[in-house]
């Protein structure tokens, strides 16, 4: 769907049917990811480097060290390293 928008981001994107889904990235995309996710974690995120990069697509892929699925909304306040990571996700994207 990534087709239908000029730029697109993905926050957390548990739901992307990873790598299929990849294949319809057309336009700019920008990740969100949690190092610790087990849905679309550091590994995944590495990977969606890979095959956007050798497609030459325009993209960015963000993790979040040291914070995990739900890291935006279920942050520890009193972790700075935590709470740094929400803080830096509501950042706008940069591509």
């Amino acid at each position: 769907m990534n087709d239908q928008f000029d730029a697109t981001v993905a926050c957390h994107p548990f739901l992307v049917d990873f790598p299929n889904e990849l294949d319809g990235i057309t336009k700019p995309i920008s990740f969100a990811i949690a190092e610790t996710d087990h849905h679309y974690g550091s590994e995944k995120a590495a990977e969606t480097e890979k095959i956007l990069g050798a497609r030459g697509q325009t993209f960015e892929v963000v993790v979040y060290k040291g914070v995990q699925h739900g890291w935006t909304i279920r942050a520890n306040m009193a972790d700075t390293e935590k709470k740094a990571g929400r803080d830096k996700a509501k950042e706008p994207g940069q591509i």
